[in-house]
C-alpha cells in the first residue's frame, strides 16, 4: 500500500530542489560581471517512482512519482568554442605583438615628415648645390657643415631610438616569459584543487572557470592544446578532470608538455638569449630546481620553436638566430624586424659616408688653395681604415675595414678637422687647364658631392642610389606593418565573433536569471502549498475520522 506520508516527502524534495535552484540563480546574478564566469544550472532529476520492481512490491495499477531531486550543478560551456577561441587568440597575440613593435619603429623612422632622414638629406644636398654656386661664401659653407652635422645626428638618433625600442622589446620577452610561467603554475595549482574535490562526487565549477580563464590567457602567448584526465574516485560524468596542456608548433603538432595532468607535473618555459642580451638563441621547456638552476627537458633552437603567440611575435621583433654553428653566438646572422632595420640604417649610413668622403677627398678646400698643399680630408668619420700597404705612398687610396659597417649609424659624425672650420670644405675641383691647381671660385666639387644623392652604390648586391634604397627600406617597413595590422584585425574580428558565440552560451543574462528566479519561486511556493494541503488531509485522517455519531 502507499505510504501515508509520501506526499509530504515529495513536497519536501520539491522545496529543497527549488531552493537549490534559487541559490544557484543568485550565484549567477552575483557573478554577472565576473570575468570568465560561466552561468550554472541545477540538473533537475525525477526521483525513482514507487513502487520499485521487487518480488514483494504492492499491487498497484502503476508507479507513482515521488518527486524531484537536484542532481549536479553544471556549467553552460561549449568546449568546441573554447578551442576555436584559443586558436584565434594565439594568432591575435602574435600579430598584435608584431604590429606593436613595428608601429614603434614607424614612429622612430618618422617618414614622410619634415624631421625624417629623407628631408634632412634633401636639405644637405640643397646646401651643397648652393655652395657650388657660391664656393667662397662663408655662410654657405657654414650651412653645409650644419646640414652635414644634422645628417650624422639623424643617423645617430635613428640607431639610438631603435636600439632603445629593441631593448624594451627584450624586456617584454622577459615579462611575457615570466607571465607564461606564472599562468602555468596557477593552472597546476588549480589542477591539484580540482583533483582533491572531484573524487568526492562534486563539480568545482568556479575552479573550472578560473582554470579556463587562465588557459585563455595562456593561449595569447603560445599555441597550446588542452585535454583532460579523470581525477578518479567517485568523479561524476560531468567532471572535467585535470587539464593537460601541450605546446604546439606552427603546424599544430605537439612540441612538449607544459602541464601534465596525468602525472601531476608542471613545466616552465625559458627564453635563452646570448651573453650580450642582443638576440634570442633558443627556447627551453623544463623545471627550476630548488637552487634556482633550470633543468631543461627539451630545448628548441629558433628553427624549431615556431609556436605562435605574443612570445614568438616579440622574439621576431627583438631578434633571433637560427645559426647554431657558432657556440659563442657572436658571429651569426641575426634575424628579426629590429636587427634588420638597424643593419639597414648602418648600411645606408656607411655607403653614404664612404661615397661622400671619396668625392670630398678629391676636392680642394680654401685652406688647400691658400697654402698650395692639397690635404685629403674625410667629411664624415666613424669608419676604421685598414693599415696602408705602403705607408710612404701618399697616393694610396685608404681601404675601409668592413667591420666598421656594424654599428656605423651610431658612430658616424662630422669630421673634427672640419668642425668649426668651414674653409676646409673641399668645394673646388682641380682646374682642367692647370692640373694640380684649384681656384677658390670653383665649386665643381661641391656639385659632385651633391650628385652623390643619385650615385649608384651597392646595397646587398643591388645597385641603386641612397635615396631610392632608403625609400625601399621605408616601403618594406610599411608593408610589414600593414600586414601585421591586417592579419591582427582579421584575427580580432574572428575572435570577437567567437566570443559573442561563447557569451551566448556561457555568460549571465540578467533577464533570463530574473525569469528563472520567478519560475523557481513559484515552484517553491506551490510545493509549500502542497505541504499545507497534505497536512490538512493527514489532519482529517488522524483527527477527523472515527467521530461519526459522537
Amino acid at each position: 500500500m502507499r505510504a501515508t506520508f509520501q506526499g509530504l516527502e515529495a513536497a519536501k524534495r520539491a522545496i529543497f530542489t527549488q531552493q537549490s535552484a534559487l541559490y544557484t540563480t543568485g550565484h549567477n546574478i552575483a557573478n554577472a560581471n565576473t570575468p570568465g564566469f560561466s552561468r550554472q544550472r541545477i540538473d533537475f532529476k525525477a526521483t525513482d517512482g514507487f513502487p520499485t520492481a521487487a518480488m514483494n512490491r504492492p499491487e498497484m495499477p502503476g508507479q507513482v512519482g515521488t518527486g524531484v531531486e537536484a542532481g549536479a550543478v553544471q556549467r553552460y560551456r561549449d568546449t568546441f568554442l573554447d578551442m576555436q577561441y584559443r586558436q584565434q587568440n594565439t594568432g591575435l597575440g602574435y600579430w598584435s605583438s608584431q604590429a606593436q613593435g613595428l608601429h614603434r619603429m614607424e614612429e622612430v623612422m618618422n617618414e614622410p615628415s619634415d624631421q625624417g632622414l629623407s628631408k634632412v638629406l634633401d636639405q644637405f644636398w640643397s646646401s651643397l648645390e648652393d655652395l657650388s654656386v657660391n664656393p667662397e661664401d662663408a655662410g654657405a659653407r657654414a650651412v653645409v657643415l650644419q646640414r652635414g652635422q644634422a645628417v650624422a645626428e639623424t643617423f645617430n638618433y635613428l640607431n639610438d631610438r631603435l636600439s632603445v625600442n629593441k631593448k624594451d622589446i627584450g624586456a617584454q620577452i622577459d615579462n611575457t616569459n615570466f607571465g607564461v610561467n606564472g599562468i602555468l603554475r596557477q593552472i597546476h595549482a588549480l589542477n591539484q584543487q580540482i583533483g582533491d574535490i572531484e573524487p568526492n562526487g562534486y563539480l568545482p565549477n568556479d575552479l573550472y572557470d578560473q582554470r579556463d580563464k587562465l588557459v585563455d590567457e595562456l593561449s595569447e602567448h603560445v599555441s597550446i592544446r588542452v585535454s583532460y584526465t579523470s581525477s578518479g574516485g567517485n568523479s561524476g560524468g560531468a567532471a572535467q578532470g585535470k587539464a593537460t596542456i601541450e605546446l604546439l608548433d606552427a603546424n599544430l603538432k605537439p612540441m612538449a608538455f607544459l602541464v601534465d595532468g596525468k602525472v601531476d607535473q608542471v613545466n616552465q618555459v625559458k627564453v635563452q638569449m646570448d651573453d650580450t642580451k642582443n638576440h634570442v638563441v633558443s627556447v627551453s621547456v623544463g623545471s627550476f630546481a630548488a637552487n634556482g638552476n633550470f633543468n631543461a627537458e627539451r630545448t628548441f633552437d629558433m628553427n624549431q620553436f615556431t609556436s605562435q603567440g605574443s612570445l614568438l611575435g616579440h622574439i621576431h621583433n627583438f631578434g633571433y638566430t637560427t645559426d647554431t654553428t657558432d657556440p659563442t653566438n657572436q658571429n651569426v646572422e641575426v634575424k628579426g624586424n629590429y636587427p634588420e632595420m638597424l643593419d639597414e640604417i648602418d648600411l645606408i649610413a656607411f655607403n653614404f659616408a664612404d661615397a661622400f668622403n671619396k668625392v670630398h677627398r678629391a676636392g680642394f678646400s680654401l685652406e688647400d688653395i691658400t697654402s698650395g698643399t692639397k690635404t685629403n680630408r674625410d667629411f664624415f668619420t666613424g669608419m676604421n681604415y685598414l693599415p696602408p700597404v705602403d705607408p710612404m705612398d701618399p697616393n694610396e687610396v685608404p681601404v675601409i675595414d668592413p667591420a666598421s659597417l656594424k654599428g656605423f649609424a651610431a658612430a658616424i659624425k662630422l669630421s673634427n678637422q672640419l668642425s668649426n672650420n668651414p674653409e676646409r670644405i673641399a668645394a673646388a675641383a682641380e682646374s682642367e687647364a692647370t692640373p694640380g691647381v684649384a681656384f677658390s671660385g670653383n665649386g665643381r666639387n661641391a656639385l659632385e658631392m651633391a650628385r652623390v644623392k643619385d650615385a649608384m652604390m651597392s646595397f646587398n648586391g643591388q645597385q641603386t642610389s641612397v635615396s631610392n634604397y632608403y625609400q625601399g627600406v621605408i616601403g618594406n617597413m610599411g608593408v610589414k606593418t600593414s600586414e601585421a595590422d591586417r592579419l591582427g584585425g582579421n584575427n580580432l574580428i574572428l575572435l570577437d565573433s567567437i566570443q559573442r558565440n561563447r557569451d551566448s552560451v556561457s555568460s549571465v543574462s540578467l533577464d533570463e536569471e530574473m525569469t528563472n528566479m520567478i519560475k523557481y519561486q513559484q515552484a517553491f511556493n506551490a510545493a509549500s502549498r502542497n505541504i499545507t494541503v497534505v497536512d490538512e488531509m493527514l489532519d482529517k485522517i488522524i483527527n477527523g475520522m472515527g467521530l461519526v455519531g459522537r
